[in-house]
């Protein structure tokens, strides 16, 4: 009888400590890579505003997730762009650009999960000596929620970082092989 009050009271304080310590840790995150290109603003921007060239790239592919479906709505590329998606791996959800600087950056919302998750992100083009630097970023607020917040703290780069590491040498190697 011991040991179960005994594990019982270790559980409780782990319940609390991670309560208690989700308080202390924002609600907010931002996952961002970077990675220069051999290229200049105008020979990589195309890939990034037109959202059905982001399957050339992007690792959000049907090569990685067989059960995935994508559909359009709007235009191909620019303010509008939106692609829709559902698969049985990665959910459902859509991705809309929202703002599009030719040759500079776009701007993004993702949701997730019916609107469970939502986030904005930012795909940005500086000219660099030779080439550009291109940074992807993604930020959003999962609330008060304490394991969302939590898991945004400890694991959201972690999740995401990757794939935008992946989609950026992907991108990268595209480019520069023309």
């Amino acid at each position: 009888m011991k040991i179960i009050k005994y594990a019982a009271f270790i559980l409780a304080s782990l319940v609390i400590t991670l309560i208690v310590f989700s308080f202390l840790v924002p609600s907010t995150y931002k996952v961002e890579r970077s990675l220069k290109i051999y290229a200049y603003p105008d020979k990589i921007f195309d890939y990034i505003s037109n959202i059905k060239k982001w399957q050339e790239w992007t690792i959000w592919t049907s090569k990685e997730d067989s059960t995935l479906i994508l559909t359009y709505k709007g235009p191909d590329s620019g303010v509008g762009a939106t692609q829709f998606w559902k698969s049985d791996k990665s959910g459902n959800g859509k991705i809309t650009i929202m703002r599009s600087s030719p040759n500079e950056s776009i701007e993004y919302m993702l949701n997730m999960g019916g609107g469970k998750f939502v986030s904005k992100g930012k795909i940005s083009l500086k000219p660099t000596t030779n080439g550009t630097q291109v940074t992807w970023s993604d930020s959003g607020d999962v609330g008060a929620n304490p394991i969302a917040k939590i898991f945004a703290y400890f694991f959201m780069d972690k999740f995401m970082g990757p794939d935008f590491e992946k989609g950026l040498k992907n991108l990268k190697y595209i480019i520069e092989k023309k």
